[in-house]
């Protein structure tokens, strides 16, 4: 990094996790490191270039942006409430407590979270953030990420997990049908079990039967982990999503609905 950085003429100093340039400007090193943790060592030099050159350069608003660039670059995200400011998403749609679900705007080189009035200046809220879906459907298909099959114990109770460099991994939990059939998976009917414990990872489990049970458990300690852990944390907790709701689950406390289903 110190070396990438002064290719650009700013010279910095290494801390224990975040660089200092002579300014007094601070530079958090927690996202590229989740980054690199996911890729071999030798994809890490491109991988800091490109991060210090989106460090160093202008921050972008909606206004470079014509109506098809933007109509293109919306994407749906999932946030947790506590990071938004109170009066800018007033109609925000929380889908679970402290989770909510606002249009994005991905540009080149950053994600803008614009406020409802400035959306409102630029087009109906309703069509932009059907577009925003329609997007985050063709990402769902689309985005690069490392899915496993995760067995803790048994085989009857594994979970599947993706992580990818896209910041809006765990925003695919909105667009679950995509994501399952990408995978060879599907809703039986009984909805899925879904954790989102930061923005690079996306847990799931497809309730098939009582052995969903033990998911759970692996699933929750998937949450609690990740949360604690990595940079851009969403959620400690495991939901199970049906028929669109999202209803917090853990191993002692099942919804009543989730229990009828994985009853033998």
């Amino acid at each position: 990094m110190r070396s990438v950085f002064a290719q650009h003429g700013v010279t910095v100093e290494a801390r224990r996790d975040h660089l200092v340039d002579g300014t007094g400007r601070r530079f958090s090193l927690w996202n590229l490191a989740s980054v690199c943790a996911m890729l071999d060592e030798q994809q890490w030099p491109d991988t800091i270039t490109h991060h210090v050159g989106v460090l160093l350069s202008p921050a972008p608003s909606l206004s470079d942006l014509d109506d098809e660039q933007l109509a293109a670059a919306l994407v749906l995200r999932l946030l947790p409430r506590d990071g938004l400011a109170p009066d800018a998403h007033p109609g925000a749609e929380q889908i679970a407590p402290g989770l909510v679900v606002v249009p994005a705007v991905q540009t080149e080189h950053e994600i803008l979270t614009p406020s409802e009035r400035d959306l409102a200046l630029r087009g109906d809220l309703a069509l932009l953030r059907a577009r925003a879906q329609r997007n985050l459907e063709a990402l769902a298909g689309s985005a690069e990420v490392h899915h496993q099959e995760v067995v803790v114990d048994r085989p009857e109770h594994a979970v599947h997990v993706m992580v990818g460099e896209s910041p809006f991994v765990a925003s695919l939990s909105l667009a679950l049908e995509t994501v399952l059939g990408r995978f060879g998976h599907a809703d039986s009917g009984y909805g899925v079990l879904v954790a989102t414990p930061y923005r690079h990872q996306l847990g799931y489990r497809v309730v098939d039967g009582p052995d969903s049970i033990g998911a759970v458990g692996h699933l929750a300690d998937l949450a609690a982990h990740g949360f604690s852990a990595a940079p851009g944390p969403l959620s400690p907790h495991v939901h199970w999503v049906h028929e669109g709701q999202w209803h917090p689950v853990a191993p002692d406390a099942l919804p009543e609905p989730l229990v009828r289903a994985i009853a033998p």
